[in-house]
């Protein structure tokens, strides 16, 4: 029998977390947020229950299972921080969290699955893929084997991933990107891709990426260009 779950932070988005727990008969608690709590009681349909600073996490470290629904966005730097410090709410009281399986995915059941993450419909995570804590892998986006994604991933819609690939911690991989071994990675391994780096969308991506690149088309200072031939 599942415990109710509370989610840490929402936005409009949260519908899809809600549908998963819906389909699988898990039921909800309610929302800890403190942008909602004491200005609003209902949020996505579901009661504000608390803030971050009134919600009492011990009295509730048995009552409840927890997820993290704030979203994050390149457009918005502060959704990053807050969704962290979501995280660092659970490490420090030692909450257990809810795994949202979407029940149209496939997992393969040699998978390992984290804490707190969330696959959603349609998806792929093949045998041998290792995903970490609180990452998401959204809609029709496919993990082939043996790869190993970090903590706090969010790989969007249709995103594709070769085998034996590392993704390191806090990725943010936009929609239609594709992570794909070429040359020296077909048979050794696949790109690594660093921490904190972003991917944006419909790009390939065939070689390693640095610890907090942001892979573009569009250029600039703190971007690159994708490719060997056309570097900013």
């Amino acid at each position: 029998m599942h415990k109710p779950i509370v989610f840490l932070g929402t936005s409009i988005n949260l519908e899809i977390f809600i549908r998963v727990c819906t389909l699988r008969g898990m039921p909800v608690a309610g929302i800890v947020d403190s942008d909602f709590y004491g200005n609003s009681e209902i949020r996505n349909g579901l009661p504000v229950i608390g803030g971050e600073d009134t919600f009492d996490f011990e009295a509730a470290r048995d009552q409840y299972d927890f997820f993290v629904g704030m979203p994050w966005s390149s457009l918005d730097p502060r959704s990053k921080t807050k969704r962290l410090a979501y995280i660092d709410l659970i490490d420090r009281y030692q909450l257990d969290c809810a795994t949202l399986i979407h029940p149209n995915s496939e997992v393969y059941d040699e998978a390992e699955i984290g804490p707190g993450c969330y696959i959603g419909f349609n998806a792929g995570v093949a045998h041998y893929t290792k995903i970490g804590a609180h990452s998401r892998i959204h809609n029709s986006t496919i993990v082939a084997h043996h790869t190993t994604v970090g903590k706090n991933c969010i790989l969007h819609e249709y995103v594709k991933i070769c085998s034996k690939s590392i993704i390191g911690d806090n990725v943010l991989i936009h929609p239609d990107t594709t992570i794909l071994g070429y040359g020296k990675f077909n048979n050794e391994r696949g790109p690594n891709i660093g921490s904190n780096a972003e991917l944006h969308p419909r790009i390939t991506v065939t070689r390693d990426v640095e610890p907090g690149e942001i892979v573009s088309m569009a250029g600039g200072n703190n971007r690159r260009i994708y490719g060997e031939v056309i570097r900013s």
